[in-house]
């Protein structure tokens, strides 16, 4: 369905959310390649970096960020140093521009790239994020639309998407992947998981649903009249269809009423407007004196708070994907990683308050509803008991067979062995008697010495287990 009214806009910024596999996620290892790749740790106390890399005339405040969350809450997302159980930002002012062209109609976009950040995030799981801003006269909702739409496909697999082309600083990208791993963020890429075909670096989430990134957008409009046209338009990121036109997909009213009714904040309605979907997080808002805070706030608190339950949102996907994996492929020798990986979660980085104040509750509580994190939650909590109750049946099955082994052994080579040979293996032990042995002292000997060597490998068995685990286990870190 082709939208019916234009919105004119006076600027619109947007950050692009990339989710990556890590190797490893030892921070040690990776923060001098990062560093020496032109990226910077964040530091909150660091009051210098409030107006480092948001643009000309934007900046955060860091004071407003560090009263925003709750203390737990800034112990995960604002660590004075990057460590393995904190979301470490380390970000780069890049300050050139890109332009992206598509389609046979010629259509061209030429986007300020700001900055970008890059956070290494416990369970091995990456995020970057690009800032971009686009402005000019006559600029409109259907062109900002088009132009994230067509950003956030990283791989172009449909054949109307395939001709995109994105050229900065004279050099020619054949696809967006392709412009931010080799001149946005080159130093990330020997660190990512690129899975098994290694076509692609979302190859390695295979429980990730969209392979397109994640959009939140500032956009600041120059009038009034925004309508639940417009406000599902951004949730659904609707640009131009291919004749050209304003694109909007959806014809029911009804339908967009209610779909803006659950996805929009509307406490500042209708001069400002928050909605949040599945593929985007867009503020939008009237001109005016107020919209200096409104950016502060989407680059800093809002920004965070995003971050934050999208970082739930993979790390709940991949634990239920691991425990499919886990009995698909039949590694019943993971459980007690995957235990301790669900526990880690819950007690570590798992909260529903996040925020002190009653917009970010509310927001949050948003969030959590549109990224279905309770739901999430609540079926691997339900992995969890069904794997404790797997632990359980499984160690009573060894337990059973080792008693029957033990057993067997001890009441065999204790008739026989003591009363038949033990006699012999007194002392020198003149091998040569072997031959003089009736039947059943054979079988008392061999029985004695394949117990001793069963005890041994039991043995060596654990020990090699034990080290096993301590190996992954310093993997994961």
């Amino acid at each position: 369905m082709t939208a019916e009214r234009e919105l004119l806009l006076e600027e619109a910024a947007s950050q692009f959310i990339f989710p990556f596999s890590l190797k490893h996620s030892d921070i040690k290892k990776m923060k001098p390649a990062i560093e020496k790749g032109g990226y910077a740790y964040f530091r909150l106390r660091e009051k210098e970096l409030e107006d480092r890399y948001y643009g000309a005339g934007r900046s955060v405040s860091h004071d407003q960020m560090d009263l925003y969350f709750l203390p737990f809450i800034e112990n995960l997302l604002f660590d004075p140093e990057p460590g393995k159980e904190s979301l470490s930002r380390f970000s780069s002012r890049i300050g050139s521009s890109v332009q992206i062209s598509y389609g046979q109609e010629g259509r061209t976009y030429t986007a300020d790239v700001l900055s970008a950040d890059l956070f290494i995030c416990p369970f091995q799981i990456g995020i970057l994020s690009v800032r971009t801003k686009l402005s000019g006269t006559g600029l409109t909702l259907s062109d900002v639309q088009d132009f994230q739409n067509h950003f956030r496909i990283l791989e172009p697999k449909i054949a109307k998407n395939k001709n995109l082309k994105a050229v900065s600083g004279g050099r020619e990208y054949s696809s967006i992947q392709e412009y931010i791993f080799k001149e946005v963020a080159p130093c990330i890429v020997p660190f990512i998981e690129t899975g098994e075909n290694e076509s692609s670096y979302f190859g390695s989430l295979p429980y990730f649903v969209d392979e397109r990134m994640y959009v939140i957008s500032t956009l600041i409009s120059s009038g009034k009249g925004v309508s639940d046209e417009h406000l599902f338009r951004c949730g659904q990121v609707n640009g131009y269809d291919q004749k050209g036109m304003p694109y909007l997909s959806a014809g029911n009213p009804e339908y967009i009423r209610n779909y803006v009714s659950d996805h929009c904040y509307t406490r500042w309605a209708p001069e400002t407007n928050y909605i949040i979907s599945d593929h985007s997080f867009t503020c939008l808002t009237q001109g005016g004196s107020h919209a200096e805070s409104v950016y502060r706030e989407m680059y800093g608190e809002h920004y965070y708070s995003l971050l934050l339950h999208y970082f739930y949102k993979m790390v709940l996907l991949k634990l239920s994907y691991q425990y499919s994996l886990m009995y698909r492929k039949n590694r019943t020798n993971e459980i007690e990683q995957l235990i301790t990986a669900i526990t880690d979660f819950s007690g570590k980085y798992h909260f529903k308050e996040i925020s002190s104040r009653t917009e970010g509750q509310e927001l949050a509580s948003l969030m959590n509803q549109v990224f279905h994190i309770s739901t999430l939650y609540d079926e691997v909590k339900k992995t969890l008991d069904s794997l404790y109750r797997n632990q359980e049946k499984l160690a009573g099955k060894r337990n059973n067979y080792l008693l029957f082994i033990l057993t067997t052994y001890t009441v065999i080579s204790g008739i026989y062995g003591m009363n038949l040979v033990i006699e012999d293996w007194k002392g020198k032990i003149d091998w040569s008697m072997l031959s003089d042995y009736s039947l059943f002292e054979y079988i008392a000997f061999c029985v004695a010495i394949s117990g001793i060597l069963i005890g041994f490998s039991l043995g060596a068995g654990a020990i090699a287990s034990l080290f096993h685990n301590y190996y992954v286990r310093r993997k994961k870190r």
